[in-house]
């Protein structure tokens, strides 16, 4: 996940510039130059043609008089864009690289010299051949930056050593065309903590102006997405309180009805909590018990012996197994075929209830047998 945000990054956000701006594409052997039609661009890395390098040495060692040195040397080359780095060497002298961009290239926020990134993974004494556009050589010693361009005079890493002033201990490393961009995304990265060491303070102070007026926009904008957002509310606000005065009515009749119904079921849970506890006095309650859930009578008769309940079912069928069900009852059957009544069964059933396990004998006391 990281290494997708890290490429999506390189990709929109940094570019290449030589003869015009270049952005990187990801391929399969890893980044590739495509020339886009841009006048600026935010994060540049520029070809070694756009760019003097030399190391340069001031007699101290102290940070802070090195720091007023450099400073003085920037103002002096002003209207040239110019970048220090101190190298690692602790000698009674101080080294340091100046990169002196051309002034004919373009101004950027940061702009980071290519030979500076194709060294942030070389040893000391290593010499890289590098091909992007053009064919280059670098080296790092010290923590400072070598590098020209490939010539007809200097075309080996040892004419390169020459020319620079450098030892080449370790020999030549070569690096193809193909994987030259991958080359520099890894380096990139690899320099992100000196990235703030190549912000063109320059450019900034001159984009002042035209910041001020993009923040103004920004605010123009933002005071109007709020005004606009404010009225929306109003409106809505006024649109639902006219809505809900409207339906006041249909309102207070539903919590009329929400009222009477909590009342009957308040009654009816009192009445089930009086009969919760009581003994059942008639058997035909047992009945009543089993087909509750499953019918609505409409009465109950008791002829000639048998219970006669009449009402209503999704399924009469089911009425008659629950009734039957009961261990009282005997020769529950349907008096009259079933009926459609809309969506649900008519039924009319009828049973005979045995009673007898109910009954209480009465023995009396004192008497003979």
């Amino acid at each position: 996940m990281i290494e997708k945000i890290k490429e999506w990054f390189f990709s929109k956000y940094v570019n290449y510039y030589a003869d015009g701006y270049y952005k990187f594409v990801r391929v399969e052997s890893g980044y590739e130059l495509k020339k886009v039609d841009v006048k600026k661009g935010f994060i540049t890395i520029f070809a070694r043609a756009q760019y003097t390098e030399v190391v340069d040495k001031v007699p101290m060692s102290e940070r802070g008089a090195i720091a007023a040195v450099l400073k003085t040397k920037k103002h002096a080359s002003l209207p040239k864009v110019l970048f220090f780095l101190l190298g690692k060497r602790k000698t009674e002298s101080t080294y340091f690289n100046c990169w002196t961009f051309l002034q004919e290239v373009p101004a950027n926020w940061f702009m980071l010299p290519e030979s500076y990134i194709f060294t942030s993974k070389l040893n000391d004494g290593d010499v890289l051949e590098y091909c992007l556009l053009n064919s280059c050589f670098c080296s790092q010693t010290h923590g400072l930056t070598y590098s020209v361009k490939k010539t007809a005079i200097i075309s080996d890493s040892q004419c390169f050593a020459y020319s620079v002033g450098c030892n080449v201990s370790r020999g030549q490393k070569a690096l193809t065309t193909e994987c030259s961009g991958e080359r520099l995304y890894h380096g990139f990265y690899c320099r992100g903590q000196d990235l703030f060491k190549f912000i063109n303070w320059q450019y900034l102070r001159q984009c002042t102006a035209q910041m001020k007026e993009v923040v103004i926009a920004l605010t123009l904008c933002c005071l109007t997405y709020f005004i606009v957002t404010s009225a929306y509310l109003t409106y809505a606000s006024y649109s639902t309180t006219k809505d809900l005065q409207g339906k006041k009515a249909e309102v207070n009749a539903a919590l009329n009805v929400l009222s009477r119904f909590q009342v009957k079921e308040s009654k009816f849970n009192a009445q089930n909590a009086i009969f919760s506890n009581s003994m059942i006095v008639s058997p035909v309650f047992f009945v009543f018990e089993n087909i509750s859930k499953k019918a609505e009578l409409d009465s109950m008769e008791f002829i000639e012996g048998r219970y006669i309940f009449r009402g209503t079912a999704i399924e009469a069928i089911e009425v008659l197994e629950a009734i039957k069900g009961v261990e009282r009852v005997g020769e529950a059957q349907f008096d009259f075929p079933i009926s459609k009544s809309g969506q649900r069964e008519r039924f009319v059933i009828s049973f005979i209830l045995n009673t007898d396990q109910d009954r209480l004998e009465y023995k009396g006391g004192g008497g003979n047998d």
